[in-house]
């Protein structure tokens, strides 16, 4: 059984382009929903919503984490993950006006470049 998030106070958005190699580009919107905790779990829990509408099923999903930070970052290194699963199965790349977009990819790299093995896996 799958569980249902509700998106709640949006936090962060963007609007995107998906362009197939073959086909009509679709208009995208991803979401970020506000951490709230996770009134569900056992012992605290906090949960981050995140929407990616326009492809796919465009279903509002959770991903968790020991607190506001953790959830969110996970969200944040979510989309990308998603997004690129997406152009590589339907033959395609997103695009940010107009221009094909890695933003959400480099700020992972800069991440692993600069803080690297300072912080244990």
């Amino acid at each position: 059984m799958s569980r249902t998030f509700e998106l709640g106070d949006v936090i962060a958005e963007r609007q995107m382009t998906f362009q197939p190699r073959d086909g009509e580009p679709q208009e995208i919107r991803m979401r970020i929903g506000r951490p709230t905790q996770d009134a569900s779990a056992p012992r605290e829990t906090w949960v981050c919503p995140f929407q990616i509408a326009g492809i796919g099923d465009g279903e509002t999903r959770g991903i968790f984490g020991a607190d506001a930070m953790q959830a969110l970052l996970l969200a944040i290194h979510t989309i990308p993950a998603e997004l690129a699963a997406y152009a590589r199965d339907e033959d395609g790349q997103f695009l940010h006006f107009g221009k094909p977009d890695s933003s959400f990819v480099s700020a992972c790299r800069t991440t692993i470049e600069y803080a690297g093995d300072d912080f244990p896996p």
